[in-house]
């Protein structure tokens, strides 16, 4: 059994290095090596952004948006309240008169999440949804905007000023990105909707009834809607 956390943060972590494609190729260099032992490979997982697997390695399966498997990636309405909600009970109780107001609140905020066209319950961003109940159930703030994790993207993040709302996108665009265009001056907006796509910043609203492999894509919540403030200060950190 193999387990390969973030397999991709060499690559989106030297995105505008010159010598990223030495990177990747000592990457692919490592997937080789797995692929050569298959036979003793029982069950392997891989997370990260899925736009460059397909670059490096072509004995996997994608299972990002496959509806079957989207509960992996984020924590369901009853998840949250069987198993979050009772670490701050207390909360929940003060607002027991409203307590469908207030969940609907959480979800406005940190939920709203789909991988699948087809997928019908939307999911929580995991950490966010987490924090949010460990610091007590009150605290409605951005979680996921740790500058710890953003920090690698901040160069692209800096570009994108317009393209963070409801978009149209061909599902094959975001299927055969790869990250490495990314540091290129010709990039188009699919190119971009793809990359928010992956890092969750866009999410699926919906794909179209005559074309199916036609998705439009729209911000997932409240949460990732304030990164057009955060992105307004990220210049003042990281001069």
């Amino acid at each position: 059994v193999m387990l390969v956390d973030e397999y991709d943060k060499p690559l989106i972590s030297n995105i505008f290095n010159p010598e990223i494609e030495s990177m990747r190729a000592l990457l692919s260099g490592f997937f080789d090596v797995i692929k050569a032992s298959t036979d003793c490979v029982e069950f392997a997982l891989i997370t990260g952004e899925t736009f460059s697997i397909s670059h490096l390695v072509n004995n996997f399966e994608d299972i990002s948006m496959y509806e079957a498997f989207v509960s992996l990636f984020g924590f369901t309405q009853k998840e949250v309240e069987r198993y979050l909600s009772p670490l701050t009970k207390d909360s929940i109780d003060d607002k027991r008169d409203n307590k469908a107001s207030y969940y609907e609140t959480i979800k406005g905020m940190y939920g709203g999440y789909k991988f699948s066209p087809y997928q019908e319950e939307p999911l929580y961003n995991p950490l966010s949804i987490s924090k949010f109940f460990l610091r007590g159930g009150r605290e409605f703030d951005c979680y996921w905007h740790d500058t710890k994790i953003i920090k690698p993207y901040i160069p692209i993040l800096k570009k994108l000023e317009g393209v963070r709302y409801e978009k149209l996108i061909n599902i094959n665009s975001i299927v055969s990105f790869d990250v490495l265009e990314l540091a290129s001056s010709n990039l188009c907006e699919s190119d971009y909707c793809s990359f928010l796509f992956q890092m969750g910043y866009l999410n699926i609203k919906s794909y179209d009834d005559d074309d199916n492999k036609l998705l439009t894509l729209v911000c997932p919540n409240k949460e990732v809607k304030s990164m057009d403030y955060f992105l307004i200060w990220l210049d003042f950190l990281f001069l």
